[in-house]
Parts: structure tokens; sequence; C-alpha cells
């Protein structure tokens, strides 16, 4: 049993005003297609969808190196940062190591210590800076989470 299947989620949740529903698993993928080396930061960003909020519970990664797909005995351990940003406002104090935010790319992903709620609509940005003198990356990050639809009647 994984880390996520021993959580228990709340089938539907009283928000703002509004009952909303458990509705499915979902996730939301960013990809930083080569990602150059010892370059300024770069921001991508996913918004959610407007029908329904996100609970945001884990993040993971998968990487690659000039589109060589990588097995166990040659996974690099990226040489990358990152810092959130939710709509305008900082989610963390400063940039932190890949592996730190998303675990290991030979795991399961790396399990939030409390689920962050994400609105409907909401912008989040995350900026992903190359410290690598020479690698160039493919980056995924993929953030995985629950969607919670508003309540029909």
């Amino acid at each position: 049993m994984n880390e996520h299947e021993k959580r228990k989620f709340p089938q539907q949740i009283m928000r703002g005003g509004n009952l909303l529903k458990l509705s499915n698993s979902f996730s939301y993928t960013l990809n930083w297609a080569a990602l150059a080396p010892a370059a300024n930061p770069t921001n991508l960003k996913f918004i959610v969808q407007n029908d329904s909020d996100f609970m945001w519970i884990g993040t993971s990664y998968a990487i690659d190196v000039a589109g060589a797909q990588p097995t166990l005995n040659t996974m690099d351990l990226p040489l990358v940062a990152c810092t959130f940003l939710l709509v305008s406002e900082p989610f963390m104090d400063s940039e932190a190591p890949l592996t730190g935010l998303a675990g290991s790319m030979a795991r399961e992903p790396l399990a939030l210590p409390v689920p962050f709620w994400i609105p409907g609509g909401a912008s989040f940005t995350v900026q992903a800076h190359n410290y690598s003198a020479a690698t160039t990356y493919d980056l995924w990050l993929t953030f995985h989470g629950l969607k919670y639809k508003k309540s029909e009647g």
C-alpha cells in the first residue's frame, strides 16, 4: 500500500458556501523541453479548470537527457531547482532541489504532508532553474491530486 492509499480524503467539502463533491483523481503536468544549462530560470504555469477545485496531494517528475530514456542504472539526479507560486503569492521562501519537492523518479510521487487546496481558475506557476554547467534536461513535473466539483442542486 503506497502513501496515497493510506490517506483518506473526504467525499465532499463545504468551501466558500459551496458544497464540493469529489469527482475523480486528476493531475496537471508541466513540461520543460530542453531546459538549458546555466540559463536564467524558466516559468511555466497551469490554470486549474474553472469547473472544479483541485486538492494537490503529491508531486512527481520525470527527466531525460538528450532524449535518452533513463534506466535505474543511468538515472540522473538533476541539478534543477524549482520555486512554486500560486496566483501572486509565493508558496515557498526560496528555490528547492527538484528531488526535495518531488521525491525520486524511481519511486512513487512525494506526498505533501498536508493536502494543498487550489481553487478553480487559479494560476499556479513553477519556475525551473537548471544549475548544471553542461547538461540540457527535458523535465516533466506532475502535480497529483483530486478534483472537487460544485454540487448540482
